[in-house]
């Protein structure tokens, strides 16, 4: 729905449509609810967050999220029984929802509705009247169709004005976007549902991989763990083919264990940085980087912790439940307790024990295999250089074929010397896995702290 529709909703609402709730605040429970909303979120764009997790606690498929210069949709389809009076009653209730889903959305509109005053327009499945929020006040308005998925658009304008709303100041909508995209990649990218950004896919381990430039991280695998937790899912794009590289053809990741009835997992990466000209693989050289435990809470990563071990190459990005642990009244962190230390023993342990040594180490030089596209011009390139040079060598008379002959005898050549490079090359890179995995064993083993 765009801004203006939504605008001429607001307008037209206050003469053609029903007042819905009208008093329903009382002044001691408005209070609080304002609190709540302006403070327990740790940052001004979480509040989509919550939304990711009330379409994966709601038991939906899919959630697609889009923004524009105005409003940012949702479109996501519940299981659980969500009617336009249980929201309404839910919505001005400061308790907590005995649905989990249904009290992360409302948590999510109380900060956009009670603490920026957005705007927002919600419309539930097969109901006959959306709700308007206007920035004071829930409104409802007669629909036209109905449709069998929640719809919720929120505007990035306040609707109501007033002295006190000195949040405007610096107001952009690009910044807003933005910081949306931001926590979505950052946070939400471990969600085990479909989850669309403007038809791009966030549900993929490897956003996790982005480091600043020019450094690149390489995802050589994943190992699906299965150890006594909860069970979180391996969110679905992950397996699909994309690009190991910028600039480089879409590969599909490799797996280790049964990644269907995973309960825990784990991306392995190698941290590479441009190397000086000479050295180094295809341009790279190894880098280094800490490994990190994600705990993730209905699809949002709720909690990080940096693996005890020395900054590596070789870097673990592991993928654990937090579900039925304790977090604090943002639901978005989690509070530490004896109940995440085993948990997180058990996750590292098989992940170090169990699942690293069954990856090759031919595995970190493979991945120039697939650089067809590179090899092939590089051979091209060097082949005129040495077709030139065999050219000279070659007898006078044969003035017709000559040049045909030399650029295939000086690719041949060319080729064949790339070839040999990249086999030394891929050695370094397999001896560099090979000792920086065992180093990574060996901390686990003698000098984790006692907290692991």
């Amino acid at each position: 729905m765009s801004s203006s529709a939504l605008d001429t909703l607001l307008e037209t609402e206050q003469s053609g449509g029903t007042l819905e709730s009208c008093g329903a605040f009382t002044l001691s429970n408005r209070q609080a609810l304002e609190k709540l909303a302006a403070y327990t979120l740790p940052r001004a764009a979480a509040w989509i967050l919550r939304i990711v997790q009330a379409a994966v606690s709601g038991g939906a498929d899919r959630l697609q999220i889009a923004r524009s210069r105005h409003t940012v949709r949702f479109g996501f389809a519940p299981k659980a029984n969500w009617s336009r009076a249980v929201f309404e009653a839910t919505f001005f209730d400061a308790g907590v929802c005995p649905d989990a889903g249904l009290d992360a959305f409302k948590r999510a509109l109380w900060h956009k509705g009670l603490h920026e005053r957005r705007p927002f327009r919600l419309l539930l499945p097969h109901e006959r009247y959306a709700l308007v929020w206007d920035g004071r006040q829930l409104h409802q308005q007669k629909v036209q169709q109905t449709v069998a998925w929640v719809q919720l658009t929120v505007s990035h304008q306040p609707q109501v004005w007033s002295r006190d709303d000195t949040y405007q100041t610096g107001y952009s909508i690009d910044a807003i976007n933005e910081a949306l995209g931001t926590e979505l990649r950052r946070y939400a990218h471990a969600c085990p549902i479909e989850l669309q950004l403007e038809g791009v896919r966030i549900d993929r381990l490897q956003h996790t991989l982005v480091r600043p430039q020019p450094s690149h991280a390489l995802p050589l695998g994943l190992i699906a763990l299965n150890p006594d937790l909860p069970p979180q899912p391996v969110p679905p794009a992950t397996l699909e083919p994309s690009a190991p590289l910028p600039g480089e053809p879409p590969e599909q990741l490799q797996t280790w264990g049964d990644v269907a009835y995973a309960t825990a997992c784990c991306l392995v990466s190698l941290n590479l940085r441009p190397a000086q000209a000479g050295q180094g693989y295809r341009g790279f050289q190894m880098g280094a980087h800490s490994g990190r435990l994600h705990w993730v809470h209905h699809g949002v990563i709720i909690g990080e912790e940096r693996l005890p071990f020395e900054p590596r190459a070789l870097a673990l990005d592991i993928y654990a439940s937090a579900a039925n642990l304790d977090t604090d009244v943002s639901g978005l962190h989690l509070v530490e307790g004896q109940p995440e230390q085993i948990r997180r023993r058990r996750a590292v342990g098989l992940a170090l024990q169990t699942g690293l040594p069954h990856i090759p180490c031919s595995l970190a030089g493979s991945y120039s295999r697939s650089r067809k596209r590179v090899a092939t011009s590089s051979a091209v390139f060097g082949g005129g250089t040495a077709g030139c040079f065999a050219w000279l060598l070659l007898p006078a008379t044969s003035t017709l074929m000559l040049p045909v002959a030399a650029s295939a005898v000086g690719a041949v050549l060319a080729r064949e010397f790339s070839l040999r490079a990249e086999v030394h090359r891929q050695m370094a890179f397999e001896n560099a896995f090979r000792g920086e995995r065992q180093l990574m064993e060996n901390d686990w083993s003698t000098a984790r702290p006692a907290s692991w």
